[in-house]
């Protein structure tokens, strides 16, 4: 079991009975030779469950800096580095009785149609124009935080794909008493291209509000040999724990 680990380590092809099989039959004859009910390296496993990378505790440590000093924060990305898992898990696991949580997954829209899906988050009537709105998102927000007392926390995912407009707006929405407070943790979650986006002379002001930046390098080597470990001792009984 432990070459077969370091092979998937190294990404190896394992050869079994003289032929060489793909890694879905590999995990096929795990499961029947541990009796292994499920496949521990679905993504049906439960988010408690997941495995914790160096990446994903350096992103949760700056997630908690950002908790607590508020303002906007950057994570960063190539796809399949855990960035939404990272912040999905955080986000769940805050008192949802003293926080207020909006994720807004879906950015590839016009800026109405933004405003709109803010709205509808916030339990506002996503009508009329956009300056409506704004003012109307704003007044609310005041409201979750000063009357309600909850920490607003809003992620966006796949900033790269904002409309330039709604870069230009972040800045100025998130804005109260001339720039004086913060009321809201917002968490940018992205693909690399967007710091070359917010490097635009355009984007500056937004730029300079970012107070946390977090770039997911992906796994390591100690990192995929803890995956497996780990996933392999989920389903297994204790007498045949790998490692």
């Amino acid at each position: 079991m432990l070459i077969l680990i370091l092979l998937l380590v190294d990404h190896i092809d394992l050869k079994l009975n003289g032929k060489v099989e793909n890694l879905s039959k590999v995990m096929d004859r795990l499961k029947a030779y541990w009796n292994m009910e499920h496949n521990s390296f679905s993504k049906e496993i439960v988010i408690n469950k997941m495995y914790k990378t160096e990446d994903f505790k350096e992103a949760i440590t700056r997630l908690e800096f950002l908790e607590k000093t508020r303002g906007i924060g950057l994570f960063t990305g190539v796809p399949g580095t855990g960035k939404t898992y990272t912040i999905k898990f955080f986000l769940e696991n805050l008192n949802p009785g003293l926080y207020k949580i909006i994720y807004l997954p879906l950015t590839s829209v016009s800026v109405i149609d933004f405003y709109r899906a803010l709205c509808i988050e916030l339990n506002l009537e996503p009508k009329g124009s956009k300056t409506k709105m704004f003012y109307e998102i704003q007044e609310n927000i005041k409201k979750i935080v000063k009357e309600q007392k909850k920490h607003l926390i809003i992620a966006i995912d796949e900033v790269q794909l904002l409309k330039p407009e709604v870069l230009t707006d972040l800045k100025i929405l998130f804005n109260f008493e001339m720039d004086s407070i913060n009321m809201a943790t917002v968490i940018l979650i992205g693909l690399p291209v967007i710091n070359h986006i917010l490097s635009r002379s355009t984007n500056e002001d937004l730029n300079q509000r970012i107070v946390m930046n977090y770039d997911f390098k992906g796994l390591s080597k100690e990192d995929i040999r803890g995956y497996v470990s780990d996933r392999l001792n989920l389903h297994v009984s204790d007498k045949l724990k790998f490692f």
